[in-house]
Order: C-alpha cells, then structure tokens, then sequence
C-alpha cells in the first residue's frame, strides 16, 4: 500500500516537474518506495531518450499534500531487467 501511494505522489510531482513542454520524456523503472511518517524517498532509474538515470527522490507530507524537496539522478548502465514503467512518458 505505501508503495503504490508514493509511485502516486511520485507521478503527480514529476506531473508537476515535466508539465514544461521542453522538459524530457522519462519513464520511472523499478520505483523503490520507502515511507517514514512524514518523509518518504523513491529510488528508480529513470529511462530518458538519451540512456538511463538512477534517481532518488524525497518527499514530505505538508498541510496541503506531498512535496518532493529532492531530486537526484546519475547516469547508469541500463538495468539488466527493465520493469513496466510506473508512469508513461510525459512530453
């Protein structure tokens, strides 16, 4: 249950994050999600046009929902098994 509500807090903050027509298409693979009270992180490769991203994302619960305060990504090998995508791309 905590995993799929934070691929949901995930996909409407990247919503939020790629809505800029000239931000990249990216598809999350194997989402981790990790809840802790208030805070909650999500580790995925992000795959790009461009090759494959590992990402970490953090999130906090405020009055009005979910905030993700931090993202950080570094280029990767492709992962040996690619998962279904948590969300499709957003152009």
């Amino acid at each position: 249950a905590a995993r799929a509500m934070l691929a949901s807090i995930f996909v409407v903050s990247g919503a939020r994050i790629l809505a800029n027509p000239d931000s990249p298409s990216i598809d999350c693979l194997d989402a981790s999600a990790h809840l802790f009270g208030n805070a909650a992180y999500v580790i995925c490769y992000e795959r790009l046009k461009q090759g494959f991203l590992a990402a970490t994302n953090v999130f906090v619960r405020e009055d009005d929902g979910w905030k993700m305060v931090h993202h950080q990504a570094g280029a990767v090998p492709p992962p040996a098994i690619e998962s279904e995508a948590v969300r499709q791309p957003i152009q």
